[in-house]
């Protein structure tokens, strides 16, 4: 099985931005602080085609726009995986009725359909959507370096920002986050949402 190292890191994607005054911060240090990638340039959600499982039918992530997309890239292999998607299910049931979609992307490669499937059918996760990528072309396009990656995606159809690994959803701070998203006005000004501190990388 191949590993899943691209090589690319979140160079061209994610660590391109530079600060500048916002009218959101969240709070100094703290889990999600320390976690959170931040994209603070215009950057478009890529529009790579993506299988459902269980219907056979192609989507992009244009479908989720007017909303906000938590986009999760996960493999049934990952152990760290395993212990996030019941955290994206209760994510995905705290958001119901509002304009926030969780959005998983299995990066599995032989038999990904019945694998996804088998495996979120096992734990109770059949309400996720099981979305793949087998190809792993969403997974470089988004500098994957690994399991599980995820990009949040506004309702003006760009990234505004990553986690790399598990990522801090039981922080309220995160939430402060997602709902001052589901609320700006603009694309700039979801852009700015995240403005406190260095941007990675930069």
């Amino acid at each position: 099985m191949r590993i899943l190292l691209i090589v690319f890191g979140l160079t061209g994607l994610f660590i391109a931005g530079q600060a500048a005054v916002g009218f959101f911060a969240p709070p100094e240090g703290g889990y999600f602080e320390d976690r959170v990638i931040r994209v603070t340039r215009e950057v478009a959600a890529p529009e790579t085609p993506l299988t459902d499982a269980r219907s056979g039918e192609e989507t992009t992530l244009a479908a989720f726009r007017g909303e906000v997309a938590v986009v999760s890239l996960w493999a049934t292999w990952c152990s760290v995986c395993l212990t996030e998607m019941p955290k994206l299910a209760a994510l995905q049931e705290r958001y119901a009725g509002k304009a926030l979609s969780v959005v998983t992307v299995s990066v599995d490669e032989e038999d990904a359909a019945a694998k996804v499937l088998a495996h979120l059918d096992k734990r109770g996760l059949g309400g996720l959507p099981p979305l793949l990528d087998p190809d792993h072309l969403l997974a470089a396009q988004v500098g994957m370096r690994g399991t599980p990656t995820t990009i949040v995606v506004d309702r003006f159809g760009q990234v505004v920002a990553a986690f790399e690994g598990l990522a801090p959803w039981g922080d309220e701070a995160t939430h402060d986050w997602l709902a001052a998203l589901l609320t700006a006005e603009s694309a700039e000004a979801s852009r700015l949402l995240l403005t406190s501190g260095a941007v990675a990388g930069g």
